[in-house]
């Protein structure tokens, strides 16, 4: 409604000049309406119209002239083309703010501006953060958020930046939530102007679980270590190639070699037997082409002697299920080895030793019952 009447009102208007320059005036103010609103096409329109205004009013103006038609049509060209390029300009700059404000207010890290430790702005994922509304944290002191064993070390943090002294970029940090709980938070902070004034943009992103996981890696990595690191089984990680990329401290107690001699190296380059290190490299190859476990049984010189190994060799998946390692534990079996061998020469010496006197036993009553004259009851006997 309201572009058809401006359209009527300036045109009508024209009627009411008499001079030339009052008309170059309102020429230049129908075109630069008219291309503000319909860019080239606005132009030709306000054109147009100029045009028929001036001839309807040509018998009551004195000074109009071919000149200064041409004049005017130039300068009315050069006004449209600049008025296009700010109406561009413009409306870049207004499609290029709704995306950075919809970028912003869709994210999902929480965006916040503070200016003089107070919360200027704030993205709707900041409820989802902490569980207040926006309008809850508009005003406030953002200080108020975090956790009181953490607000030292925030407090020293921007003590420092304004200082000019080194501060990371990126911190972690406890926050408040409004049911009472704690949330990890990891925040990026910089430096804008906002409203004349510089102020602090922080990105907040929560990482809540992330601890949640770190925390639970930490605890397998100490049962590992407590399990693996003070098993007194030798353990013992291998790549493709072979080479140990673990070995637990075991093995130094058992061949007085530092697990950092076995790091990164074959046990032929160790310095183990051939026939050692063709067992290894036959059984791991046979793990890391079929996948299955493997074991094997060895006998191998120790600062302690000789000593005999048994020995299991597992496949370590990797996400796509591909074999990434083998997991070997070898334990010291010699205890019961020696054990075994003890039973076997008590078997047989103790067979020896009863099967004598008893065969013994067995000839001589048998010659005496082919040989003697004895009754019923004795020959039972």
């Amino acid at each position: 409604i309201a572009i058809p009447i401006l359209i009527v009102i300036l045109f009508v208007s024209g009627f009411l000049f008499e001079d030339t320059l009052s008309y170059l005036i309102f020429g230049m103010s129908l075109i630069i309406a008219f291309v503000f609103l319909y860019r080239f096409k606005g132009f030709l329109l306000a054109f147009a119209l100029i045009t028929i205004n001036a001839f309807l009013n040509y018998w009551k103006t004195e000074d109009f002239s071919i000149n200064n038609l041409i004049f005017a049509a130039i300068v009315y060209f050069v006004l449209a083309l600049i008025v296009i390029e700010l109406k561009k300009v413009n409306d870049d700059f207004k499609s290029n703010e709704k995306q950075y404000r919809d970028v912003v207010e869709r994210a999902n890290d929480g965006i916040i501006i503070i200016q003089d430790g107070l919360i200027k702005y704030a993205n709707p994922s900041i409820s989802n953060i902490l569980g207040y509304s926006v309008k809850e944290v508009l005003n406030t002191d953002f200080k108020k958020y975090i956790i009181k064993e953490e607000l030292p070390k925030v407090i020293e943090f921007y003590q420092n930046k304004i200082k000019g002294k080194k501060a990371p970029l990126i911190y972690e940090t406890v926050l408040k939530h409004k049911s009472g709980g704690s949330v990890y938070v990891e925040l990026n902070v910089g430096i804008i102007e906002y409203k004349g004034k510089s102020a602090d943009l922080i990105i907040m992103r929560e990482i809540t679980q992330k601890k949640q996981v770190e925390d639970i890696l930490h605890q397998r990595e100490q049962e590992f270590k407590i399990l693996v690191e003070e098993s007194p089984d030798i353990i013992i990680r291998f790549d493709k190639e072979y080479r140990c990329i673990y070995v637990n401290p075991a093995v130094e107690k058992e061949f007085g070699i530092s697990p950092r001699e076995f790091f990164w190296k074959t046990f032929k380059e160790v310095g183990f037997s051939k026939e050692t290190v063709k067992l290894w490299e036959v059984a791991l190859n046979s793990v890391f082409k079929n996948g299955k476990e493997k074991t094997i049984y060895l006998e191998q010189k120790t600062i302690k002697g000789l000593k005999y190994y048994y020995s299991r060799l597992l496949p370590e998946y990797d996400k796509e299920g591909k074999i990434r390692s083998v997991f070997s534990i070898t334990r010291d079996i010699t205890e019961a080895k020696e054990i075994d061998r003890i039973k076997s020469e008590f078997i047989t010496l103790s067979s020896h030793q009863l099967r004598t006197p008893l065969s013994i036993i067995r000839w001589c009553s048998k010659a005496l019952l082919d040989e003697g004259s004895f009754n019923e009851e004795q020959k039972d006997y």
